[in-house]
């Protein structure tokens, strides 16, 4: 069997009517299906549990795919986003035998394992920042360094990180370091009210 193109990610907008959604791609084992569902455009989106949100059906996942069923009471309401993903384990379980006879079956398979995983990781890596071709790419500094900072690019294009406060009275907020800045109130935004 051949491992043919396939995007390991899809997201759809629920129609608030539907229950099933196709994987589109192909996968070996249940353990590597995820589903996630956002409110709407602009929510964030949260892990659903598979055996009690929605489960796997049978099939031939291998060549097929499945749909993915969701739980009675579980359905996303109309506008919801759900994210379908492949996240296959990265490891080879499965031992080749006898390694004075070829196996083409078990290379066959571990070659399909291999390219799902490189799909996998490509879509990941599409996420990321990225520096144009020809550019050498660039680390943030350890975490001691990052503390209450902001990354900004310097008049080189290099990576840097400053001090919160300093990027944003740069740019015309007057903020005030009270020390309380990292024990603020809200836990989201660290905003203790010192902005003016």
């Amino acid at each position: 069997m051949a491992q043919l193109p396939e995007d390991p990610e899809q997201v759809s907008v629920a129609s608030g009517e539907t229950d099933a959604y196709p994987t589109v791609w192909t996968f070996e084992k249940v353990e590597e299906v995820r589903v996630f569902v956002a409110p709407d455009d602009k929510g964030a989106f949260v892990e659903q549990v598979r055996g009690v949100d929605f489960t796997v059906a049978a099939g031939d996942w291998l060549n097929d795919g499945a749909e993915l069923v969701f739980a009675p009471g579980r359905r996303p309401p109309a506008g919801a986003r759900v994210l379908r993903q492949r996240r296959s384990p990265v490891r080879q379980d499965k031992p080749f035998g006898d390694l004075e006879d070829f196996k083409p079956l078990e290379s066959e398979q571990a070659y399909d394992r291999l390219t799902r995983m490189a799909q996998e990781n490509r879509v990941e890596a599409a996420r990321a920042a990225a520096f144009p071709p020809g550019e050498a790419g660039q680390s943030f500094p350890p975490t001691a360094a990052r503390i209450e900072t902001m990354p900004i690019f310097d008049n080189n294009g290099d990576l840097r990180v400053m001090p919160a406060v300093d990027v944003l009275n740069s740019i015309g907020a007057t903020f005030e370091d009270d020390g309380a800045w990292g024990a603020a109130s809200d836990p989201l935004t660290y905003d203790d009210g010192a902005f003016a």
